[in-house]
């Protein structure tokens, strides 16, 4: 839910393009206000997205990039749950990013996010995430 600190993971004209849109977020605050409306789009939300088969290179002395594959899930509230706790995971899908890094102030940071979807779940089905979320009234 710390969705601004992982804005200042990006730099200010971060370029971001997003699944189900054909055009490109640019800046910060275009990324953030779409990223708070999918992260907070039913109240209590949770979520657990898993990266993984990360694949990094990099293109010149002031450039990285990256590949990953991302599992999404939301962690749905269980009060009757048993194991180690409260949260079961429901499946929203998996998506692929390619993403550029660049130096700034000595950190690599985010310069262009390129997201899309490869599976959704049932409710959730391929290309809809983020567009218009499903579950807003």
């Amino acid at each position: 839910g710390k969705v601004d600190e992982a804005m200042a993971l990006h730099v200010e004209d971060v370029v971001f393009y997003d699944v189900g849109r054909s055009e490109p977020m640019i800046g910060r605050a275009a990324m953030l206000e779409r990223m708070n409306k999918v992260r907070f789009s039913y109240p209590g939300r949770r979520t657990l997205h898993t990266p993984s088969n990360f694949r990094f290179h990099r293109v010149t002395r002031e450039e990285a990039e990256c590949r990953v594959v991302i599992s999404l899930n939301d962690l749905v509230k269980n009060p009757e749950g048993t194991g180690i706790g409260r949260y079961s995971t429901e499946l929203l899908g998996y998506a692929a990013e390619e993403v550029r890094f660049v130096p700034e102030a000595g950190v690599w940071k985010f310069q262009t996010r390129k997201a899309r979807f490869l599976a959704g779940a049932k409710r959730l089905p391929l290309g809809t995430l983020p567009g218009d979320l499903p579950w807003n009234p």
